[in-house]
Order: C-alpha cells, then structure tokens, then sequence
C-alpha cells in the first residue's frame, strides 16, 4: 500500500489511519496482541495471587500489602507493553511506506538495539505527564487512610474535607497532564525513526507537536471513546448476573472482565500506534519537508542503482 506523504487534514489522517488498519488487519492485530499477552499473564497471576490469599484467609492488611507492592512490577509491564507497541507498529507503518516486506516479527527485532530506550522514553514522558495526578492521588489517598481512624466527629469531618480536596486538585491538575501528554506524545515515534536519546526525543516531541495537539488530543478522544464501548458492549452479557449476584463477582467473572479488557485493548491499541506514527510523518513534512528530502533520497537510490547497472556492477 502506498503512502503518500503530504500534508494532510485531520480527516485525510484518521481516513489513512483505518485504510491502514483494515489492509493489514492480521499485521497490526498481531503486534497488538504480543504486547497485551504480557499485560495478561501478569494480570491473570496477580488475580491468582489475591484469590490464593483470600482462600487462605490472609489478613486485610498482608493483602493490601501485597497489592500494594505488586503495583510496581505491573506498571513496569504496562510501560514496557506499551512502548514496544507503539514502536513495532511504527516500524510496521515505516515499512508499509517504504514498500518493504513487514511482518509481525520483523516488526520487533527491528527495535533490538532501541527498545530499552523506547520504554524509557514512553516512561519518562508519562511521569512527567501525569507525575503532578500521581501524588495528589496518593496524597489524598494517605491523608484519608490516616484520617480514616478517627474517633470523633471532627475526625470525620476531616476525612470528608480530604477528599473533597483530592476531588477538587484532580479536577485542577487533569488539564495540565492531558496538555503534557499531547507534548510528548511523538517522543516514542522521534526515538524509533530518528535513533534519538531520551531527552532529545522528548524535546524532538516537543518541538514537532507545536500545531498538531489539538489533532492527537481528537485520536486519544477516538481511542478512548472506541475501548469505552467495546469495553461495556462485551460486558453487556454479564451485566444481568452480576445484578443477580448483588454485586458479588466470581472467579470467572473476574477473569472475563480480564480477557475483555486484553481483547479491546488489542483492537484499539493499532489506531493508536498508526495513528501517531501519521502524525509524526505530517509534523516533519509541515515543518521540515520530509516529503521532498525522502523523495530526494529515493531519487538519488534509484540514480545510483541505474549507474551500477550500466557500468555492469548490479547483481
């Protein structure tokens, strides 16, 4: 499938974006999938870790514990996951416009020499998105645990103040982050296509996203709305029971809502990763001409290739 690369409107992009998607459909599905395999193994056994301790009748608190704890290495899978996604697919879309043959394995050892560096830029880049929402969060959170014993009235008044408080600094802080997100949103595509260091690729983001935030803020709003209703419509089904049950979800309804929740996010997750890859290329074609140097580069590929044909050195 041929790209052309111009400048394109926002409808022009999110048209390419599913032409994309729907061509090489078992591709994109595919990349997709190896990622959010590895968000669903961790899942599934941090699930079989909290029901193991529930039927062993581990305390509240060695529970909540663990949680706790656990949380760490599943943000570690979550960011991993998420940027080699990002990345192979990047390299999926890069091909696809080279016209070179892609395939979902290529697509990832073409990132062995970068991917540690796409994770720990896709890292970097949400901590300082949302580092300010993380500790408002976990603030509020300790002051309502810490208030949470309280005895007397006063006490309690406190608690309601507390998260009157966190409600009211999230609703504050939300803006800021949804803007520092949309800044360093191509810093994982600028690291993949250019061989970029960390900070240079976030600066690179930040320098190529300077008229394109309020296009990517559209395809996060498509992301999110799309997974939001492929979520509630595969939950549909187990809505009835769950009212049946007043509440109380079993084993097996909790391992669906996993395998649901795995199964919309590989379906959404190609949109996202074509879609800022399409971005990046019309950022660097508006602002630098990549259109006009990646002709000049193929011009002058095919020039040599024909010299070395006439001089009779082509194989």
């Amino acid at each position: 499938m041929d790209i052309e690369l111009r400048p394109l409107r926002l409808a022009e992009i999110l048209d390419r974006i599913f032409q994309l998607y729907r061509a090489r459909l078992v591709l994109f599905l595919g990349i997709a999938t190896v990622c959010t395999i590895v968000e669903l193994i961790w899942n599934l056994v941090h699930l079989a870790g909290v029901r193991w301790m529930t039927a062993h009748h581990a305390s509240a608190t060695l529970r909540n514990w663990v949680v706790s704890v656990s949380a760490v290495p599943g943000w570690v899978f979550v960011f991993v996951a998420a940027a080699l996604c990002l990345a192979a697919g990047n390299r999926a879309v890069a091909a696809i416009h080279d016209g070179k043959p892609i395939g979902i394995l290529k697509a990832y050892t073409a990132l062995r020499s970068s991917w540690l560096r796409c994770v720990w830029v896709n890292t970097l880049a949400f901590l300082i998105a949302w580092g300010l929402m993380i500790v408002v969060v976990v603030g509020g959170v300790t002051a309502t645990l810490l208030a949470a014993r309280a005895k007397t009235l006063g006490q309690a008044n406190a608690v309601a103040l507390v998260f009157g408080a966190t409600g009211f600094l999230v609703l504050l802080v939300l803006p800021l982050c949804v803007w520092l997100t949309l800044r360093y949103s191509l810093a994982v595509p600028a690291c993949v296509e250019e061989g970029l260091g960390t900070l240079r690729s976030l600066k690179r983001s930040v320098f190529l996203v300077q008229d394109e935030k309020g296009r990517i803020l559209v395809l996060l709003l498509i992301v999110l709305a799309t997974q939001t209703m492929l979520a509630s419509a595969f939950m549909a089904p187990i809505f009835p029971v769950i009212m049946k049950m007043r509440g109380q979800v079993s084993t097996a309804m909790t391992v669906y809502t996993v395998a649901v929740s795995a199964l919309s996010s590989i379906l959404i997750k190609p949109i996202y990763s074509i879609g800022l890859t399409l971005f990046y290329y019309d950022a660097r074609v508006r602002k630098e001409g990549f259109d006009l140097e990646r002709m000049l580069e193929r011009s002058s590929t095919s020039t040599s290739g024909e010299g070395l044909a006439s001089t009779g050195f082509a194989v």
